[in-house]
């Protein structure tokens, strides 16, 4: 009897661990093992959590840790939200931050429909902004918290997840009879600030632009192009496709003299001018009909030659944009426009959980 009421009893623990658990209003989603906060101070936390936890269903913690218990904080944060309790849902959605105020490490841990609200971006963006505040001003580090998964969690439920988006811009550069040119060019954003150099080599060349805004603005303008060309016109493109840019630059007119490019109204001014002056100067000679009297036999030899155009061509194609979603271990690939995601790890309870944080504050 007394091992089916021992069997009962473990089937029972097991069964109350592996069943989704709700926090409720007198859960404390804000620990503080240090005393750093006065009850106060502290309850003004509470409510500051507890209010964007019940407006997006996830829990929202945090914790200020006198130590690690020997853990590695990345261990402890994930045991801390698997052991006691905290998550919302099926997924047990959440995500905490710890703060270990005898370590100087912070780390944030996310669990179920959090994981994809924070980007690995995501997390060290939020990372950067409340680490400043440590370890000096915790309540308002707590503050910053709760203002930015409020904002990082609205943004993934109405629109998607903040990420750093990539976006590749390609730049295929030819002549009029298609040869490949070199060339660089400069890429602005819209208020002109540069931003990056594309260079082409051989008639290709691209550039991988990061940024959070997917309706950026950017305009690329060449600096540079193989000799005699003229410099293709500005594009502008925006920052939510992939653009397939085709320049096609023709040849600049040729100043005989000079060895530059001028313009044909100028050169042909130019021209008249010059025969007028010579033919008034020159009464003592008379015209010859027959080319072979002004040029001695066998002496022309034609060794070189350049055709030099005056107009440049320009298209733009946008590419059929490539996304990586959330829950890819980040990075991304190459060949569109494409997002970090979240990267992933298995915790000692076996759950799965996302996370970033910042050591030595």
């Amino acid at each position: 009897m007394k091992r089916i009421i021992k069997l009962f009893t473990i089937l029972a623990v097991m069964f109350m661990m592996s069943v989704p658990l709700s926090t409720s209003a007198d859960t404390a989603l804000i620990v503080d093992e240090t005393g750093e906060l006065a009850p106060e101070r502290l309850e003004i936390c509470q409510q500051q959590l507890q209010m964007v936890s019940d407006k997006y269903d996830v829990d929202v913690i945090a914790v200020i840790a006198a130590d690690t218990d020997g853990k590695d904080i990345v261990d402890f944060a994930d045991d801390y939200f698997d052991y006691n309790g905290y998550g919302r849902g099926a997924e047990r959605s959440g995500i905490i931050m710890v703060i270990d105020m005898n370590g100087r490490e912070m780390y944030l841990s996310t669990r179920g429909k959090c994981i994809d609200y924070f980007t690995d971006y995501g997390l060290e963006t939020i990372a950067d902004e409340v680490y400043v505040f440590l370890p000096g001003n915790i309540e308002v580090a707590v503050a910053k918290y709760v203002e930015l998964c409020d904002r990082y969690i609205n943004a993934a439920i109405t629109d998607k997840p903040i990420d750093f988006y990539y976006n590749r811009l390609y730049i295929h550069l030819n002549d009029e009879k298609g040869n490949p040119l070199n060339g660089h060019f400069s890429v602005y954003d819209a208020n002109g600030d540069y931003i990056t150099m594309i260079y082409v080599d051989r008639g290709e060349g691209y550039v991988d632009i990061g940024t959070e805004d997917t309706n950026a603005v950017y305009v690329i303008r060449c600096d540079n192009i193989t000799d005699k060309y003229n410099r293709p016109a500005d594009v502008t493109v925006r920052g939510s496709e992939e653009y397939d840019i085709s320049m096609v630059a023709e040849r600049a007119p040729y100043d005989l003299l000079t060895g530059g490019a001028v313009s044909s109204s100028s050169g042909i001014l130019a021209a008249l001018i010059g025969c007028s002056i010579m033919k008034a100067k020159n009464r003592s000679v008379h015209s010859k009909y027959e080319a072979d009297r002004y040029v001695e036999r066998g002496s022309f030899n034609l060794t070189n030659y350049h055709d030099h155009y005056m107009y440049s061509k320009t298209s733009r194609t946008a590419r059929p944009r490539e996304t990586h979603s959330s829950g890819s271990s980040g990075g991304g690939g190459h060949g569109g426009s494409f997002s970090g995601g979240s990267s992933t790890h298995t915790s000692s309870s076996g759950a799965t959980h996302g996370g970033g944080g910042r050591r030595g504050f």
